[in-house]
């Protein structure tokens, strides 16, 4: 079966914010959308956590626009936001933070264990989510996430809703996560359950350039640049070849 193929990115994502079937489960009339939580998109070369919010609240079938189809031009029309509010330290300026060899501060490499805190507004179960916030531990250092600085928003270490107003006016790509529901949108996902799924997979589209290289091709505006692989590259025909085993 294709689905048994070895792909190239490690990913935790909690639930399905991206509608439209993907490549290997086919496309149809129909798409499923839910609020998705990206807690590790990464691999040697750049990495990414990312929370997608939907103004929907439980797992809904999405026809048309709804689905927001690449294709019809419709990608932020749908009801899910799907770009993410994204911290990826590469794309927002630290391009030594994480990648392969000791000159990085996360060294690919080696063993890494990954933290993730969900904080709210008064430090209870039940308050309500206002924060996201990354860590790392290696060789025995508690390594904090990189503070960047996003141009007229301020210094930024953790995914928060300024941060997330900062980067989408910085990109200007289209991401609406704060207009599709923010961080009530994922308090309310996280409160009726969610179910943590782990793949290895690659990227019919664009080749996860999203992830690791420029995207959109070709373009220098602010957050085109996400990694240091070429464009290119990573094709799922010559991951598939390269790393066969």
């Amino acid at each position: 079966s294709p689905i048994s193929r070895p792909y190239l990115a490690y990913i935790s994502p909690i639930s399905l914010g991206h509608a439209p079937p993907a490549q290997l489960t086919g496309a149809g009339r129909y798409g499923s959308c839910c609020v998705e939580m990206d807690i590790w998109e990464a691999n040697r070369r750049a990495t990414a956590f990312t929370p997608h919010s939907c103004n929907v609240t439980e797992a809904t079938r999405c026809e048309g626009t709804a689905c927001g189809d690449d294709a019809a031009g419709e990608r932020f029309e749908g009801v899910c936001d799907k770009n993410g509010c994204d911290f990826q330290p590469y794309r927002l300026g630290d391009t030594s933070f994480y990648g392969a060899g000791a000159g990085f501060a996360i060294d690919t490499t080696q063993k890494v264990t990954v933290v993730t805190q969900f904080l709210t507004h008064d430090g209870t179960d039940d308050g309500d989510l206002v924060e996201i916030r990354r860590l790392y531990k290696q060789a025995g250092r508690l390594v904090a996430n990189p503070a960047v600085e996003v141009v007229g928003g301020g210094r930024h270490d953790s995914i928060t809703s300024g941060f997330c107003a900062a980067t989408a006016a910085l990109f200007d790509d289209g991401t609406n996560y704060l207009a599709k529901g923010g961080f009530a949108s994922m308090d309310d996902a996280h409160s009726k359950g969610m179910v943590l799924v782990m793949s290895i997979w690659d990227d019919h589209a664009v080749n996860m350039h999203w992830l690791d290289s420029t995207y959109p091709h070709g373009s220098a505006e602010p957050g085109a640049a996400r990694g240091p692989c070429p464009t290119s590259g990573g094709s799922p025909a010559q991951e598939w070849t390269i790393r066969a085993e």
